[in-house]
């Protein structure tokens, strides 16, 4: 699964710096393997696939570990991608304990299990109801008199439920009492006593219904290529919504065989986890046909998948894989890609765990509507259409990477989810964070990611740096081992923890009385992540390392991990070798023994999960030679010390002299740095946008990256993904040829109705609608009636920035004079952002899984963030009947007020904004809760560091305009 709304995190629990570079495996993209710059999680957006549990009082509790489970929903998407999707959401990682006991006290008894489910469901489209029947087949684990099972809003026939045994007299047994127990169960309370380890069944029918807010079973309405309505149900289970469409153990560790009936009507047809076995007519039902699907593995309910629509097919030759989408040409042509590279990822996931595929079929369906960016249900992947389609005519390269970095993260969940399943989702880690890994490997990257990390990505984090301390072959024997010894079950980590510890004692990696686990242990069960502060004495070539939490805010608690250090100086500049040279064994400090010379540089590439500061002379010289060193690197050092500044453990001198003298000397762009320093920046963009120094931070940026834009416009070589990032940054800072040049592309578009290149089109459409009314009017009709998914989400992006910002100082007295003009204007562009958000609440055919995005659009903008929060404030209930407070919409739009928020003033509403709602939305107040962090270190740092920046950046305007 993966997610990509874009809402930002900037709080202290960010677990930080995952840095990446892969090299090629297979070939499997149709296009040259280059470096793919990826963006700091920071900034980065992804739509949480686990929620929170709730505890009693409407709180939420989280732990480290579970948030490490989060971390995958999502991510997916975000790591392989080659920039990891730019903006994965994080989530709030506070608590030190896996699993509270309140979560404990909520889950099903374990007196019974599941072995068989025999589902028959009717859907019902017009009244938008289902009408099913189950038999559950049941094993009793002890003598008991009591099951219980999961429900919401789904009606049980009392009438119709019976528990019988199913060996010898098979008489149901008498049932004193069923009641509905709190919102999401039903108890069942027998006269006799169930008897240990014998089977029975649970029969009953059932009434559930379709929901609005695209869980459990839902309906979307779209228009084929003649403009006819068309309708589609589609099943979006996890983590726990099977619950609304049948009676069920809605738990992972409840795995069962699953044998499915689906009515639907003659003229569509219908998908689920197996290939189609049977179909006959309806002897109740006119004009209708009941597909029958043969019997499953066994596999989580949250796995369970199954659609009916008038989709067509697109069989892939020579291959289980078929590819599903809307009955229309254009759609359909879209496929090519997919067609190409998913063969050839799931074979060489089949090579590389040496276990086959285990179902006869795989279908991949694009899909109008999904609330996540995929889903991985066992062998019936959905994605969103844009993730999974490719146009040639509207879609950069850069898209396929990113399509090949969902279908790679998808397809290992076939393994790691599916095959071998967590007990509970304080582990889903496993599933997640190992689905993001192997994208890397499934989809044959050279890929980087530097970022301040979410929860997203701490789980592929930990397990590269397994992959670097344990080393590839031994690496690989122990999670073949993991998957074959625990094929079709449940684990924990420690299962996964233990096959790794085995193998590397047998290959002689770790000594006997040392395992995994003793390392991982500190990692998997503590929040946050370490700083490890390094200090030379150069005169005895020594080194002093101690290690401390990292917060962004000011914080301090003692927490000490296993921290593997790899090593090395500009004499041997060995970028090569991140094998550990030296371990901090959960101590606070030590000292090595080492060879000094000029620099010395640790945590080779970021394979360690973890920040290194160094004293300051190695920190001037590692600045001095920051073009001698290669792209990966150069990104690691920029992204740590930008890091460092902003938590107030180094100046910010540092890494802004770096990112100028990057900007300046690097010939050839190259992508990995300039997009990590760029995104960096941004937080500055965000804090001082308003303030006196915003001007000097633009002269800062113009000054360093002019003769970068210049080689971007005229360098047709140059990868699409980075000049589109440059060029957004370019037209963000007074360069006046760049908005002329864009202008000049939408009038060709305009009045010569001449395509724009697509890497171009962000900024051409994003200075459109900044040049005016008829211009965003004429934009956003292109986003309503667009078919490209490409065109739609670039659009729909740019709605929302139709103003920058204000000019806030000016150096002569006729330049106040434009105060009036621009307070007009932006009174005119004001109204424009809020007639866009109210299309967030009529019938203007905006798609759910678009809200994110439309709402972002202005909230990221620093003008637009104060219309955005008046509008949440003002529409929150209209905003939640039409989204509801289950999925990530409202959580997502909450999420992303938090880019430009400084103030005490702003921190005061959103607190008291977060108590007025609490009451009625819950997972939106959670994600209140965390922004609010955010905007907590946001005035701190106001606080702490915007004398010093300011000062930095007047020094540098003023030494830039000498003569």
């Amino acid at each position: 699964m993966t997610k990509e709304t874009e809402a930002k995190y900037k709080f202290e629990y960010f677990p930080r710096v995952c840095f990446r570079y892969v090299d090629d495996i297979f070939a499997v993209f149709d296009i040259k393997a280059i470096s793919v710059p990826s963006a700091d999680l920071e900034n980065n957006h992804n739509q949480k696939k686990y929620t929170i549990n709730r505890i009693p009082g409407g709180k939420l509790e989280i732990s480290r570990l579970l948030c490490v489970l989060l971390i995958i929903g999502t991510i997916l998407l975000a790591i392989l991608i080659g920039l990891l999707a730019y903006f994965l959401i994080p989530a709030n990682c506070t608590e030190d304990k896996l699993i509270a006991n309140n979560e404990i006290e909520d889950r099903l008894p374990r007196n019974v299990e599941p072995t068989h489910y025999r589902l028959q469901l009717v859907p019902d489209f017009y009244n938008s109801s289902i009408s099913g029947a189950v038999t559950i087949s049941l094993n009793a684990l002890e003598e008991t008199d009591t099951i219980v099972f999961h429900v919401n809003d789904i009606m049980i026939n009392s009438n119709s439920l019976s528990v019988r045994p199913t060996t010898g007299d098979s008489t149901p047994i008498e049932i004193e009492s069923q009641e509905y127990e709190n919102d999401y169960k039903y108890k069942v309370v027998l006269k006799d006593n169930l008897k240990k380890d014998t089977p029975y069944q649970l029969e009953t029918k059932f009434v559930s219904k379709f929901n609005d807010h695209l869980m459990g079973m839902y309906k979307v309405q779209y228009n084929d290529s003649f403009g006819n309505d068309k309708y589609i149900a589609n099943t979006q289970f996890a983590p726990t919504d099977a619950r609304r469409v049948f009676p069920c153990f809605d738990e992972p560790s409840f795995k069962s065989k699953f044998t499915i009936s689906i009515a639907r009507s003659y003229n569509m047809t219908s998908l689920s986890n197996m290939p189609q076995q049977s179909s006959d007519i309806s002897t109740e039902k006119e004009a209708t046909y009941w597909d029958h699907y043969p019997e499953t593995p066994k596999m989580p309910t949250y796995s369970v998948a199954f659609i009916i629509s008038n989709f067509k097919q697109r069989p892939i030759v020579k291959s289980s894989i078929s590819i599903w989408t809307r009955d229309d040409t254009s759609v359909q042509a879209q496929t090519e890609y997919a067609a190409n590279i998913a063969p050839r990822i799931l074979r060489y996931f089949e090579n590389y765990f040496n276990i086959s595929f285990a179902l006869p079929k795989l279908s991949l369906v694009a899909l109008p509507e999904l609330g996540y960016t995929a889903m991985e249900n066992w062998g019936l992947i959905t994605f969103r259409e844009d993730q999974l389609l490719y146009d040639p005519n509207n879609s950069i390269k850069s898209d396929k990477r990113n399509i090949a970095a969902i279908l790679a993260h998808e397809i290992a969940h076939q393994w790691f989810g599916n095959l071998v399943t967590p007990k509970w989702w304080n582990d889903v880690w496993l599933n997640e964070g190992f689905a993001t890994y192997f994208q890397y490997k499934g989809a044959n990257h050279r890929i980087f990611h530097t970022f301040s990390i979410s929860s997203t990505v701490i789980g592929a984090c930990l397990i590269r740096m397994m992959n670097h301390f344990l080393g590839e072959e031994t690496f690989k024997g122990g999670i073949i081992k993991y998957l074959k010894n625990h094929e079709n079950g449940n684990v924990e980590h420690k299962n996964l923890l233990d096959s790794l510890t085995q193998e590397a004692h047998d290959n002689g990696i770790l000594p006997e009385n040392e395992t995994v686990n003793d390392i991982m242990a500190s990692w998997i069960e503590k929040p946050g992540f370490p700083v490890v502060t390094v200090v030379a004495n150069y005169e005895k070539n020594q080194l002093f390392l101690s290690q401390k939490r990292f917060y962004f805010t000011s914080k301090n608690e003692e927490s000490f991990w296993w921290v593997p250090l790899s090593f090395t100086t500009n004499k041997e500049a060995d970028f090569s070798n991140a094998k550990p040279k030296f371990w901090l064994k959960g101590e606070q400090k030590i000292t090595e023994d080492v060879q000094l010379d000029k620099w010395y540089l640790l945590n080779i590439n970021q394979t360690g999960y973890f920040i290194v500061n160094y004293d300051e002379k190695n920190w001037r010289a590692l600045s001095e030679n920051i073009m001698t060193f290669p792209p990966n690197v150069r990104a690691q050092l920029i992204g740590d010390s930008m890091d460092l500044a902003k938590a107030n453990l180094l100046g910010y001198e540092i890494p802004l002299q770096m990112i100028a003298k990057m900007a300046i000397y690097d010939s050839d762009i190259a992508p990995v740095p300039t997009t990590v320093a760029l995104n960096k920046l941004k937080f500055l963009d965000e804090m001082l946008s308003g303030t006196s120094a915003f001007g000097n931070f633009e002269v800062f940026h113009e000054t360093i990256f002019k003769d970068t834009y210049q080689k971007v416009n005229f360098d047709p070589k140059l990868d699409d993904f980075i000049k589109r990032t440059i060029l957004e940054w370019s037209c963000r800072s007074p360069i006046s040829k760049c908005a002329q040049t864009f202008m000049g592309h939408f009038r060709n578009l305009y009045f010569r109705h001449q395509n724009v290149e697509p890497a171009l089109r962000p900024r051409v459409y994003c200075a459109a609608v900044m040049d005016g009314e008829r211009n965003w009017a004429f934009m956003y009709q292109r986003y309503l009636f667009s078919t490209s998914f490409a065109e739609r989400e670039c659009t729909c992006r740019c709605l929302g920035m139709h103003q920058r910002q204000m000019v806030t100082v000016f150096k002569t007295s006729k330049e106040c004079g434009k105060l009036l003009k621009q307070a007009l204007v932006f009174g005119r562009k004001s109204r424009m952002s809020e007639r866009y958000l109210d299309k967030l609440i009529d019938d203007s055919g905006i798609p759910s899984q678009e809200a994110n995005g439309v709402f972002a659009s202005v909230a990221r903008n620093p003008i637009g963030t104060p219309i955005a929060f008046d509008f949440l404030r003002n529409n929150w209930n209209d905003l939640l009947n039409r989204y509801g407070d289950g999925f990530n919409i409202l959580a997502e739009m909450v999420r992303s007020l938090a880019y430009n928020m400084n103030t005490e003033f702003q921190l005061n509403e959103l607190k008291r904004f977060r108590d007025n709602i609490r009451a009625n939305a819950s997972t939106a107040s959670f994600a209140l809760d965390t922004t609010i962090e955010t905007v907590r270190g946001n005035v701190e740092w106001m606080r702490k560091n915007y004398d010093h920046v300011d000062k930095w950046l007047t020094s540098y305007k003023n030494h830039f305009s000498s003569p």
